[in-house]
């Protein structure tokens, strides 16, 4: 068809899927590739294509599909005239999309759909695959029926499709030298052939390559007709029979057993057989030589005897690659291969391969941080494919000492390795992988450094990938130096501390946090969170009408679903795992939106006539509920969308839950808790002793209780029969507006405006732990289904994945409660460092050692902090009380107890006697030593952006927008330049200039503009609003950053190299 097309004039570009070869078995080269064809091959759209990606490439590499299809495709086609002859794309084998592949190409396809839907272009596209449910479903969804032509192959008459493989046949027949022996052996060749055929052409295809192609003589091609004939294939299944013959003909006429009894060669043959069978990319005779040892020479001469079902590899750089996806398929299926000389067992061959990878990457030398710019083919296939492997193998013992002694020495090197590929997000998946195959391991003494060593890498790539995937040496400038105390820092720091790195002055975190990863990209409250029934996935909704979904395990972005015309306020998954996997969403659109989660093509919208704040799918997944703030809930059919429940009540429901057996409903609503009749919406009871507004309830696995939680800060917990409170659980300090139980009902998350997640005891009550990492409130919990990890959503913008029963759970105690920094300040000298927190805390540190030398305790968000320049005193800022405080530093007493300010930024004059602040545009001056107000200067020509004494302490500047202003401090009266006679260097020479700069945790030279090194999120505060005051500050080469957990890390910069 494509050549036909080509030939024609009319195909414009073609992309055909190839399981096996990396580049051709995703997605991610689709679009590129389409656009570089049609750039070739239609004139007209080559300017457009290459404006197109020079502006794509300027905004950024690796946006979006949806961006990649409106730019690179759409836009282009827009341009051309409407009268111009329609241009064909082929996109052929769309299911041979691997199966990494697979969560993708769905989404692919919907989005493909909507780009061309309702345009006016000359372009037709023509799609092939397999009938597999998650490719059909956005090829034939209701809203492109109108442009999705489906044609089914099966539809086609059995004499149709016998007519062309005969024709086939016939042609292959005709061009054999050895067509006159052929018909003389059996006349009727073409009628068997096509008979034997079943309608399958690549039995068509393979049959004719092996009995007419790739021989030398008659009698060779004489004798595999006769073989053909006399194989009658009968251990095989009737829908296989035929090709499975036809594969074991090939087979044995290949590899007699004159041929297997030498040295050596059956063992090759397996090997060769279980490369093409099992290998996760298609490589080269010279590549497998160097990655299991198999002789050129030897793999060469294999793949000739089997020309009809491997392509033949005319060099050694030239890729190994089957005729046809069903052979590697035919090889690892015992009932299907019957010859156990030939059968690969994938759970043998997959431990040999896993084994060969490992042994090449702990090989000296191999991994090179030096190979900067280029991975050899060998070392990319076993740094990307050994996890595969060793997941999809049996255990042993040898092989968990290689795995061992790759993670003692060569882990690092690895995740280096995959940035210069740019398949460094692969890893934390990988990790996760290797570490659950390591937990089933129950036959074998597993060493306990396995386990530790994994948990360590996946922790360290979830907290550094973002400065690694952009420079490999980050691991060893930011990552390494930073990390916590375990024993992959213990392990690899001795051998790497030669290189020029940041320096941790303050002490070590003493093991991981219980945040495994952040979810950002988000610009609006996330609303709603929930598991995938599997645990793979996580779906939130947020108040940008958005609903997404996201790779638990790493927390990389999947699919964003856009239909929704306001915000969205609940999500849920569909709950059984035996069908297609759908999402709930409901919006204050009045629209309650049933998504598939493959594609992310809305499947149903169903009009909901009220603002629907909460969702919920019944447990067996055949019924959907939704509340409404006002006016109850209604129930529908799952499956049809038919309205089977309306509960007009006076009230509303803040949220909504199922019992487990699906017979109960239970919903809040102002300060009671209600139980329905799920099959007819009849209230049932309500629970009514809390004082203050409810805004969360679930069920108890066992369906016998609920937990709920509110304005009462406290969570309850009820028997649902008698209708009595069981306990109530006291430990937030503000509201609670999201609960969750774990699967087993033995943990309860409450989440909080405090900012805080709270993990109870359900039996005892006890409060286990208090997890902290939201800057804003916390608005929705869910456990995974294994109850490992708990997922929270806040009004922060972010989604967070914790760790509930791993090793940095922190489940045995909870640790003393630090609250968020606010602010942090040097002291001239650098010898100590003062800083300020949300609840009031005041500390003194030293520089050098990160030790705590004194600290003051007000009850009050600490907004800002000055050190004078003799570094005796200290300033704090109270912006909500309009309050300053002075301090001694040295005895911690009051000098000045309060200075009336509503602003809470302050400078000192380089000699100790004046103390400047702004305040809505006005400048304060004022006695340091009593707090005695001197001057008020309104400033009504701009806004303020900046302040700094001169070096004498006799003028102030001010920057107002873009101008400049003097103010002599003796009068408050502003001067010209030219009458103050005070250079740019003079100002603000009290303090040394700092040398860098932080944007987005990245430390930037200020000389260069270079990045140099990266600080974790979980290092890092953020900007208080109210104050645009910086949680963290440079001096000279020395950095301070205190976090929204109370921590201060202080960091040495001088052996950054720029």
């Amino acid at each position: 068809m494509a050549k036909r097309l080509d030939k024609a004039g009319c195909l414009g570009a073609s992309f055909f899927f190839i399981r096996g070869i990396e580049k051709l078995s995703t997605i991610h080269f689709v679009v590129p590739t389409i656009a570089f064809q049609l750039a070739n091959n239609i004139p007209e759209l080559r300017r457009p294509i290459v404006e197109a990606v020079r502006a794509y490439v300027a905004f950024n590499e690796t946006q979006q599909l949806e961006h990649q299809l409106d730019a690179l495709l759409v836009k282009p086609f827009q341009s051309l005239p409407l009268d111009h002859s329609p241009v064909v794309i082929i996109i052929d084998a769309v299911d041979e999309c691997t199966q990494s592949g697979q969560d993708e190409v769905a989404h692919f396809l919907y989005l493909l759909m909507k780009s061309v839907y309702g345009q006016s272009l000359p372009l037709r596209i023509l799609l092939t695959t397999h009938p597999e449910i998650h490719i059909e479903r956005p090829l034939t969804s209701v809203k492109f029926c109108q442009i999705a032509k489906p044609f089914k192959l099966q539809d086609v008459p059995l004499d149709t499709v016998n007519m062309d493989i005969t024709r086939y046949v016939e042609v292959g027949l005709s061009r054999s030298p050895f067509k006159t022996e052929l018909q003389a052996v059996q006349p009727n060749i073409v009628a068997e052939l096509t008979g034997q055929s079943r309608g399958l052409f690549i039995y068509a295809s393979v049959a004719c390559n092996f009995i007419f192609g790739y021989l030398h003589y008659s009698e060779d091609a004489v004798c595999r007709l006769n073989q053909w004939l006399s194989v009658t294939g009968a251990a095989v299944p009737a829908m296989t029979k035929p090709l499975d013959t036809l594969y074991l003909s090939v087979l044995n006429q290949g590899f007699p057993e004159s041929i297997l009894e030498r040295p050596n060669y059956l063992r090759w043959i397996q090997e060769i057989l279980a490369s093409v069978a099992l290998l996760q990319d298609q490589i080269s005779p010279k590549t497998l030589e160097s990655l299991i040892g198999m002789p050129v020479d030897v793999t060469m001469e294999i793949i000739s005897q089997m020309a009809s079902v491997i392509l033949p590899c005319k060099d050694a750089d030239m890729e190994i690659c089957p005729v046809h996806a069903s052979f590697p398929q035919f090889l690892i299926d015992k009932a299907r291969c019957s010859n156990p000389q030939f059968f690969i067992n994938p759970l043998t061959h997959h431990g040999v391969f896993a084994s060969k990878c490992l042994t090449l990457l702990v090989s000296p030398g191999v991994l090179q941080m030096k190979q900067k710019y280029h991975v050899p083919a060998y070392v990319a296939y076993a740094c990307q494919h050994w996890p595969t492997h060793i997941v999809s193998s049996q255990a042993s013992s040898a092989l968990l000492t290689l795995l061992q002694d790759f993670l003692k020495r060569d882990l690092l090197l690895w995740f280096g390795a995959l940035s210069v590929m740019k398949r460094l997000r692969s890893a934390a998946p990988a990790l996760s992988s290797v570490q659950q195959w390591v937990q089933n391991i129950t036959d074998l003494d597993v060493d306990k450094q396995i386990p530790s060593l994994l948990n360590d890498g996946y922790r360290f790539i979830l907290e550094y990938i973002v400065p690694i995937e952009i420079d490999p040496m980050q691991i060893y400038i930011s990552a390494l130096p930073m990390m916590p105390t375990c024993l992959l820092q213990e392990l690899y720091t001795p051998h790497y501390q030669h290189l020029p790195a940041m320096q941790l002055l303050s002490k070590r975190d003493s093991g991981w946090g219980p945040c495994l990863s952040v979810i950002e990209g988000y610009k609006e409250h996330v609303t709603s969170v929930k598991y995938s029934p599997d645990g793979h996935y996580i779906v939130t909704g947020s108040l940008d009408g958005t609903v997404c979904t996201w790779h638990a395990d790493s927390g990389t972005p999947l699919n964003i679903m856009r239909g929704h015309k306001h915000q969205v306020y609940a999500v849920d998954f569909y709950p059984d795992l035996h069908r297609p996997a759908e999402i709930v969403s409901v919006s204050c659109d009045n629209t309650l939106c049933i998504w598939d989660f493959a594609s992310g093509a809305p499947l149903h919208s169903i009009p909901t006539n009220e603002e629907s704040c909460c969702v919920a799918y019944s447990p067996d997944g055949k019924k959907i509920v939704a509340g409404s703030w006002n006016s109850g809930f209604k129930i529908w059919d799952a499956i049809t969308t038919k309205l089977l429940v309306q509960a007009d009540v006076s009230f509303g429901a803040n949220r909504i839950s199922f019992s487990p057996n699906g017979k109960l409903i239970v919903t809040t609503q102002e300060k009671m808790v209600h139980i329905w009749d799920a099959h007819i919406g009849n209230l049932m009871c309500s629970l009514e002793d809390h004082n203050g507004y409810m805004k969360c309830v679930t069920f108890f696995p066992d369906g016998r209780r609920v937990a709920s939680g509110g304005g009462d800060q406290d969570v309850f917990i009820w028997d649902v029969e008698t209708k009595t409170c069981l306990r109530q659980l006291v430990g937030h300090t503000d509201w609670i507006y999201a609960i969750a139980i774990s699967p087993k009902g033995d943990l309860i998350a409450s989440g909080s405006r405090d900012c805080t997640v709270c993990l109870w005891d359900a039996e005892s009550g006890e409060l286990v732990n208090i997890l902290r990492g939201h800057t804003l409130f916390v608005i929705s919990l869910c456990f995974s289904p294994n109850g490992h990890t708990l997922v929270s959503a806040s009004g922060d913008t972010t989604v967070r994945i914790w760790d509930i029963v791993g090793p940095s759970s922190g489940m045995r105690k909870i640790e003393e409660y630090l609250s968020a920094i606010t602010c942090v300040e040097f002291s001239s000298d650098m010898t100590i460092i003062a800083t300020g927190s949300e609840d009031g805390l005041i500390s003194i540190w030293e520089t050098q050692t990160g030790k705590q030398l004194h600290y003051y305790a007000l009850e009050c968000h600490i907004d800002s902090l000055t050190i004078s320049p003799d570094n005796q005193t200290l300033t704090c800022g109270i912006y909500a009380k309009s309050l300053s405080f002075i301090w001694n530093i040295s005895t911690g007493k009051f000098r000045v107890k309060r200075i009336r300010n509503r602003k809470n930024i302050f400078i000192y004059s380089p000699d100790r006697k004046w103390v400047a602040s702004i305040s809505f545009n006005i400048l304060h001056i004022w006695v340091a030593s009593n707090g005695i107000l001197l001057w008020t200067v309104p400033i009504s020509c701009g806004l303020i952006r900046y302040f700094a004494f001169s070096c004498d302490s006799k003028l102030l500047k001010l920057l107002i927008d873009s101008n400049q202003m003097i103010i002599e401090v003796s009068t408050g009266r502003s001067v010209r330049d030219s009458d103050a006679f005070i250079y740019e260097w003079e100002w603000e020479s009290q303090t040394p200039r700092a040398q860098f700069l932080e944007k987005n945790g990245w430390i930037i030279s200020k000389a260069t503009g270079k990045k140099l090194a990266w600080t974790a999120g979980s290092k890092r505060g953020k900007l208080i609003p109210s104050t645009n005051n910086a949680t963290y500050r440079f001096h000279g080469k020395c950095y301070a950053t205190g976090s929204y957990t109370g921590q201060l890390t202080i960091i040495d910069l001088s052996k950054l190299e720029d």
